[in-house]
């Protein structure tokens, strides 16, 4: 993003202006994942996928925040969303976030081949800032 730069403008405010910007083009993306071991054939284009959008969105003058949930679909696994520090579900470090999902295990499923895909989505919303 471009810096507001006016010699006229105190430089108190032009700050300001630069914080009001940033937060008026911040973008929270939560990617659901279904981390459960039937993707293990798939799961090299989900990152794929994910590497695409954030070259994707670098076009745009956002900040993107990120987020991660996983679907496990697993008796006494329920769905789980990832913190970057305790507490903390979103963060604009892509590298930190692509490290997440590098290394996520892909385990458990239904019985049925039916996930839980609901419950993912809801607690993705539930954490929503």
């Amino acid at each position: 993003m471009q810096d507001i730069f006016n010699p006229k403008m105190p430089p108190d405010l032009a700050k300001r202006l630069q914080q009001e910007k940033e937060n008026a083009f911040t973008l929270y993306w939560d990617f659901v994942i279904d981390g459960t071991a039937s993707m293990a054939s798939l799961y090299a284009g989900v990152y794929l996928a994910v590497l695409k959008f954030l070259e994707w969105i670098k076009r745009y003058e956002v900040t993107p925040m990120l987020g991660l949930t996983i679907i496990r679909s697993m008796e006494g696994q329920p769905a789980m969303a990832v913190e970057f520090e305790p507490g903390v579900y979103y963060t604009k470090d892509q590298t930190e976030f692509m490290k997440k999902i590098k290394y996520l295990s892909l385990y458990g499923g239904a019985d049925d081949g039916k996930e839980e895909i609901e419950e993912g989505l809801a607690l993705s919303l539930a954490k929503f800032p």
